[in-house]
């Protein structure tokens, strides 16, 4: 994650446990919009969006590499673009996967969105679409890492089951000190949870 440009931004990671394709919302885009795959000759105009939509970090030259690597099959199935109607992108969403002490689970990775393009539920519409992508790709729990400094995204992850007034809820062993560990279940028992609106 790069570094916070300045102001109070404490990182935090969300869990999302239990999670079933059918319990999510289907994912409404704006009239006229798109979605595709990133394609490696994508990587100057993600950066370019990342960059126009991040408010709290300064973002390298090299972020997409560091963020996705080089294998082009693996960002062609895993990472979006939103487009408008004319063909522009305008948002940006990774149905990613888990590293390290987090192997397994399915990640929601670098979920941006123009600042003329927010506020129209393209955020809702991009996370549902990723949560669907990592169902489809077999995920069955799912992590985020965001921070205290984007109170707007945080409040659209509890929409979706993120649940942050229970952080003991899930043993939080694989999340750093410096973190703070986010739960939430979408279906608990066979009662399906709807999504607060």
């Amino acid at each position: 994650m790069p570094e916070p440009a300045s102001g109070e931004n404490t990182p935090i990671t969300m869990v999302l446990l239990q999670f079933r394709a059918v319990d999510l919302p289907e994912p409404f885009f704006p009239e006229g919009m798109t979605v595709r795959s990133l394609r490696w000759a994508d990587a100057s105009a993600w950066l370019a969006l990342v960059r126009a939509a991040e408010t709290l970090a300064k973002i390298p030259d090299d972020q997409f590499e560091r963020a996705y690597g080089d294998d082009a099959i693996i960002i062609a199935d895993r990472v979006f673009f939103a487009l408008d109607d004319e063909g522009n992108p305008v948002g940006t969403v990774a149905a990613w996967y888990g590293t390290e002490d987090w192997e397994g689970w399915g990640r929601i990775h670098w979920l941006y969105v123009l600042p003329e393009w927010q506020n129209r539920k393209l955020g809702r519409a991009l996370l549902s679409f990723a949560l669907h992508r990592l169902a489809a790709l077999g995920h069955e729990k799912v992590y985020l890492k965001t921070s205290t400094g984007r109170p707007k995204a945080i409040k659209l992850y509890e929409r979706f089951g993120f649940d942050s007034e229970t952080p003991d809820a899930y043993p939080c062993d694989t999340v750093s000190q410096n973190s703070i560990c986010r739960c939430g279940i979408l279906s608990v028992n066979g009662r399906n949870n709807e999504m607060r609106q």
